[in-house]
């Protein structure tokens, strides 16, 4: 479900944006500040767009809280089991770094987008190939086929197994490589 409706407000603001930054005469290559340029211009051609726009930034506010929460918790709880370490301290410290870590965004003009390149283009793939090592390499055919077959009401072929040990890797190199060449 939560693939779904990422997937869904992914498409929707797809839909929204990219017609946006057309109309506008804008560069679709403008990233992550597209959101912040186009969006404003939009809201401010349409009749109420003040009151529209706060709501849509509001929304935008909310999602990103909640999952700075949710990123919070992980690391908190992980914390607070391997290390023993009490919460409410471990909340000040992990907020206090992640302060010191978001000064270079108000001192770097290009820092958002360097950034984004590093831990969004290049972390979460190689997040995803360390998972796919992870369940291919690490914990074997038998128990990963056996743990799919109880997740899924469908049957499971054997080959998914192989193509989770030799395609995915192999893909996941070739969209990271991709990338950083792009």
């Amino acid at each position: 479900m939560t693939a779904v409706i990422d997937t869904s407000a992914a498409l929707m603001a797809g839909l929204i944006i990219v017609p946006a930054v057309l109309a506008l005469g804008m560069d679709l290559q403008g990233g992550p500040a597209l959101m912040f340029e186009i969006i404003p211009r939009v809201f401010a051609r349409m009749p109420g767009g003040a009151i529209v726009g706060a709501a849509f930034f509001s929304g935008i506010f909310v999602v990103a809280l909640l999952s700075l929460i949710a990123s919070y918790d992980i690391m908190v709880t992980t914390c607070d089991r391997i290390l023993r370490w009490r919460r409410g301290l471990t909340l000040l410290l992990i907020a206090a770094v992640q302060i010191a870590l978001a000064v270079p965004a108000y001192l770097v003009k290009d820092y958002i987008a360097k950034s984004d390149m590093i831990w969004g283009s290049t972390m979460q793939t190689f997040g995803a190939g360390i998972a796919v090592v992870a369940v291919a390499w690490y914990i074997g055919r038998s128990v990963a086929l056996q743990e799919m077959r109880k997740a899924s009401r469908l049957p499971v072929p054997t080959w998914i197994f192989y193509w989770i040990r030799y395609v995915l890797p192999a893909a996941i190199i070739v969209i990271l490589v991709y990338g950083w060449l792009a």
